[in-house]
């Protein structure tokens, strides 16, 4: 009786580890697969990006089409006078792109520096130079805004 009850055990436990293995093995593939999809998604190159687009997409940005700062307007009463100030794009002079993420599975990161000025006001003549970082992917090109808001601010004080 004991003989038999232990060999219904073992008959038991190793039905079990088959299912075990073979539950343990479709959820590894349904992983995978899900995993092969995001990536495949994700790993698609966004459109070309040249110097153009670049600038463009520049100057639809908030950070850009932004009044000059209020502290710095309160700060050098010189700029109160002219709160229309405008940015204008010049020229964009670089624009590198490189992969991110291992393979580039991440998308892309493209660094351009380009020279803008003001349109009016005190500042109206006096190039700046910044950079300004633009991540694409399969969805399209982004600019990062609050980083091209800080390089737009730290452009201005370079001047004073």
């Amino acid at each position: 009786m004991a003989r038999e009850r232990r060999r219904w055990q073992h008959a038991l436990v190793a039905y079990l580890n088959g299912r075990l293995t073979l539950l343990v093995t479709l959820v590894a593939v349904a992983a995978l697969v899900t995993l092969v999809g995001l990536t495949s998604s994700a790993c698609s190159d966004p459109q070309p990006l040249d110097r153009a687009k670049a600038g463009g997409m520049i100057e639809a940005t908030r950070a850009f089409q932004a009044p000059l700062d209020e502290g710095l307007r309160k700060l050098d009463p010189r700029f109160a006078a002219a709160p229309s100030m405008k940015r204008e794009l010049l020229d964009v002079e670089a624009l590198t792109v490189k992969p991110d993420g291992p393979f580039g599975w991440a998308g892309k990161t493209a660094t351009v520096s380009f020279v803008w000025r003001f349109s009016r006001g005190p500042l109206a003549g006096v190039p700046h130079r910044t950079l300004a970082k633009i991540h694409g992917d399969a969805r399209g090109w982004k600019v990062y805004e609050d980083q091209l808001a800080r390089n737009l601010r730290q452009a201005i004080a370079s001047v004073e």
